[in-house]
């Protein structure tokens, strides 16, 4: 960026005229257009001035005073200066002269669209007198915008306005659009073909060459005017129309074969790039040529347009009768296949029932002689039958229909019998020619409860919850209490479902933590509690108990290991990853090493502790200490010991 800045910032415009001794001076370069300078920026902030150079032999011997300068017919007053002043005034004409190299600099002040005087933007005419011999007058043209890319950001941000406005007059809840469950924006709808749920390509080839030609004049008018002084209405370049027009006609066209004959294969669930090449989810020929050439077209004409110098832009560049017939030909061969390919199936819903499998595909174009795909997975034709029903063409017998019910017995095979979980999957029927459509279907989770991890912070009870198809929606209850929906949030991001659509989350998931805050009076001090979890499709897991424990300490002792404490903690129910606190002091679990002894049944409690504690400067040298262990689940036990470190 700071390339294209300078660039811009520092152009000036040379002119050159030789006087002779007896006629008036006259510029040698009189180019066939106008000479076009921009306006740089000087030292003070704000204040710009448009330079440009006079060469003449005749300066080496001419004084600042027999030199005169017109600007418009009017002759202006120069300020004589070695060097643009630092802090320059916004309205004088500064002038420079150097005898040495036979040049005269100026620099005009420069006011964009502004009454101040002098306003020098636009065409100039400027006229050169030395010893009052004057010369032709030359016209120069000052740009009124500050440099070569202003007319493509006027462009660009023009060309988005316009884009914008049949948009902003359209109902927007109209505009919106969505596929099974994800929504898609106003811009991705437009290219959207309702139909078959996926990006329509004659779309998008008018879309692209309507914009790049709105783009196109914009930057052609804004350069003839703001920067050439030229206030006239631009031509359309030849061959643009007739790439509209191609443009135009075949999305009509695709629009009517559609129909009059059907759509293709609607291919994935969700619209997508590939959309553009493919028919049904397989990439075609005719297709393919019909994107590139669109994209090639669009891109050549804009870096024509970009990258051709405003000063010399007369016209757009042609479009070629050469490459016009080209996209003519492209567009033929894009509707020529839609007019030889059959139409590819369109899925609209599945039913889905659990009873080994059975799926109901309802849509149109559906062949009777179809393969299916479940979860990505090609299903064995020896697994599956399938019954048409529902004919949609007058064949005899009919090759398309409205349904297809699949009846799909995974047997013991590892991977089918996953089709069968509950939560999302997608399918895919598959014509005879290949093409394809897919959707979701659905079954009801089964909710299991394999593991419950309580922990206790800050006053709030944290379960965290193991096991299967657990949604975070759900309503779980805590010993006949509600739990909070908001407080119900995945452990992780590990999914339990077969299929999750991209860009969307999880709906069931393998653990869940449910933070409950002020839980003690909540659950009333439970020693006990009982959690079950309804999904949000009415399934039920069954009760969990979960039991908190009590522990006790019935014996302390203390020995001292150099400047560490070892405690030997014996008692009930006593968790290896508890909290410590001596003499009320919480010790930092980096300090302290347990080592658990004589296992509870079944609880993952023990009865013994030992601990060592390699920071004790906590104890301090009283004759006893204290100790405090906190379970995770915050139950907590005390006790007190002779402390080793005692003074005598």
């Amino acid at each position: 960026m700071k390339g294209i800045l300078s660039l811009f910032l520092s152009i000036t415009t040379a002119l050159s005229f030789t006087l002779k001794a007896v006629d008036k001076p006259v510029f040698n370069v009189m180019p066939s257009y106008p000479a076009v300078a921009f306006p740089a920026l000087s030292a003070a902030k704000d204040i710009w001035f448009t330079k440009f150079t006079v060469s003449s032999s005749a300066l080496g011997t001419a004084t600042t005073d027999q030199i005169q300068v017109y600007l418009k017919e009017t002759k202006a007053e120069v300020t004589w200066v070695s060097e643009l002043p630092t802090n320059p005034n916004a309205d004088n004409l500064y002038g420079k002269l150097s005898q040495t190299a036979n040049e005269l600099d100026l620099w005009l002040p420069w006011h964009p669209i502004s009454l101040n005087w002098p306003d020098y933007h636009g065409i100039v005419a400027i006229k050169i007198g030395i010893s009052g011999n004057t010369s032709d007058p030359y016209r120069l043209v000052i740009s009124t915008v500050r440099g070569r890319w202003w007319p493509v950001l006027i462009a660009a941000l023009a060309t988005l306005a316009l884009m914008a406005i049949p948009i902003l007059l359209i109902n927007t809840k109209s505009l919106g659009y969505e596929v099974a469950g994800k929504k898609f924006g106003k811009i991705e709808a437009l290219f959207i073909e309702k139909e078959t749920d996926s990006y329509s390509i004659s779309r998008f080839q008018f879309y692209l060459w309507s914009a790049a030609a709105i783009f196109g004049y914009i930057v052609l008018t804004v350069a003839r005017t703001l920067i050439q002084g030229s206030f006239e209405f631009a031509d359309i370049p030849q061959g643009l129309p007739g790439i509209i027009f191609i443009s135009a006609a075949t999305a009509a066209t695709a629009q009517g074969i559609t129909s009059s004959k059907g759509a293709k294969g609607a291919g994935p669930i969700y619209p997508s790039l590939s959309d553009f090449v493919t028919t049904g989810g397989e990439v075609v020929p005719e297709r393919f040529q019909f994107f590139v050439w669109t994209i090639l077209g669009v891109v050549v004409f804009l870096f024509l347009v970009v990258f051709q110098d405003p000063q010399t832009l007369m016209d757009l560049p042609k479009v070629p009768d050469g490459f016009l017939a080209i996209m003519g030909i492209s567009s033929f061969g894009y509707l020529g296949g839609r007019l030889a390919r059959k139409p590819g199936p369109i899925v609209d819903t599945i039913t889905a029932v659990r009873t080994s499998l059975r799926l109901t595909f309802s849509g149109r174009k559906l062949s009777s002689d179809c393969s299916l795909k479940v979860d990505s997975t090609l299903v064995d034709q020896g697994m599956v039958k399938t019954l048409a029903q529902d004919p949609d063409d007058q064949g005899q017998p009919p090759e398309f229909y409205k349904t297809i019910i699949a009846k799909i017995d995974p047997g013991d095979d590892p991977v089918a019998t996953k089709w069968t979980k509950g939560g999302r999957h997608s399918s895919t029927i598959i014509n005879a020619d290949g093409q394809q459509a897919q959707w979701l279907y659905r079954l009801d989770s089964i909710p299991l409860i394999t593991g419950i991890l309580p922990r206790v912070s800050a006053g709030t009870l944290t379960l965290t919850v193991r096991g299967e198809q657990l949604s975070d929606k759900a309503i779980v209850s805590i010993n006949d209490v509600d739990v909070d929906k908001d407080q119900i949030e995945p452990s992780g991001s590990e999914s339990d479902e077969e299929y999750v659509p991209p860009n969307q989350k999880p709906e069931l998931y393998k653990s869940l933590e449910i933070d409950i805050a002020n839980w003690q009076d909540t659950l009333k001090s439970a020693t006990k509690l009982v959690v079950k979890i309804t999904n949000p499709d009415k399934s039920m897991s069954g009760s969990f108990n979960v039991n908190l424990s009590t522990p006790t300490l019935t014996k302390v002792e203390a020995e001292s290991a150099e400047k560490s404490l070892r405690l030997i903690l014996t008692g009930e129910e006593l968790a290896k990853d508890a909290a410590f606190s001596i003499n009320n002091s919480l010790i930092a679990s980096n300090k302290v090493n347990v080592t658990p002894e004589d296992p509870e049944q079944s609880s993952g409690l023990f009865k013994k502790l030992t601990i060592l504690i390699s920071d004790a400067s906590k104890l301090g040298d009283g004759v006893t200490g204290s100790v405090i262990l906190t379970n995770p689940d915050g139950r907590k036990a005390a006790g007190s010991f002779d402390n080793p470190f005692k003074k005598v």
